[in-house]
């Protein structure tokens, strides 16, 4: 191990990982202040002889943060390849990487160094299906792969975009996707029922929506009134309320505080202010 100067340090240009966390950073840059850099990092000379990162770009740059001049180093023989794999492996090990990230990185893999999707695999420690999945995310369009990288999307309500073709229609339902909080099933749900030819939740009038978040409001101050689970749900014909208790007691309970409200308030049982 030996100690180079940070000015001397180039970074990884095949660092996958784009985004930083500032609260990470934060405490990284803490405990540096504190203890120093435990771990250090991984360098090699590059092409132009110069000093290049392989791993440790939080480090590097915490140790920025923290007013360091110098940082113990690694030095590694690696090429190209050897060091874009050493990269991507690093992060994955820490679990650093979006999903967007993680795709880029193995396209990076297959594309400038010609290696397969099962090479790919057999590096990173993953199964060729993994690999597959994540580069297949880089064909949804770029604000969907942004939606995704900032965690409003996630893998499994991703995926099933991928089957629709037109891009507006694409991201029209990634929003209702969002918009409703669907599970990866309802999501995949939503999608063949729109490749049928079934669009009726994408137009669904505004009055609907209203109407629902009356019904969402409504059942929240039954909850609050009530202290247990309390939904409606509307039918064309046919609604339902439906209250939950978990005891014969729980029952009783229920049961004395509608008719208690009942009593109080013979106009109405309850005093919605919505």
């Amino acid at each position: 191990m030996e100690y180079l100067k940070i000015d001397e340090i180039l970074p990884n240009p095949f660092q996958p990982r784009q985004d930083f966390s500032a609260d990470e950073m934060i405490e990284l840059t803490t405990s540096i202040k504190e203890y120093g850099i435990i771990e250090p990092l991984i360098v090699r000379i590059n092409n132009q002889d110069k000093f290049e990162l392989i791993a440790g770009e939080r480090r590097l740059r915490a140790a920025q943060m923290a007013g360091l001049s110098e940082v113990p180093v690694i030095l590694k023989d690696y090429d190209d390849k050897k060091t874009a794999q050493i990269a991507l492996i690093e992060n994955l090990q820490r679990s650093n990487l979006n999903a967007i990230e993680e795709a880029h990185a193995y396209k990076s893999l297959t594309e400038k160094f010609s290696m397969t999707q099962d090479e790919v695999a057999r590096k990173v420690g993953k199964s060729r299906s993994h690999i597959a999945n994540f580069m297949r995310l880089l064909k949804l369009t770029k604000p969907i792969q942004e939606l995704i990288s900032i965690g409003k999307l996630n893998m499994g309500q991703a995926k099933p975009l991928l089957s629709i073709e037109d891009e507006k229609l694409q991201q029209k339902v990634a929003n209702l996707v969002i918009e409703k909080e669907l599970s990866a099933r309802k999501t995949e749900e939503l999608v063949k029922k729109i490749l049928k030819n079934d669009t009726s939740m994408l137009d669904e009038k505004p009055e609907q929506e209203d109407t629902k978040i009356y019904l969402r409001d409504v059942a929240e101050q039954l909850k609050q009134i009530l202290g247990t689970n309390v939904s409606i749900s509307q039918g064309k014909k046919k609604s339902r309320i439906e209250i939950e208790f978990y005891s014969d007691d729980d029952l009783d309970r229920i049961i004395e505080l509608l008719l208690s409200k009942q009593k109080n308030n013979t106009s109405k049982v309850f005093d919605f202010n919505v």
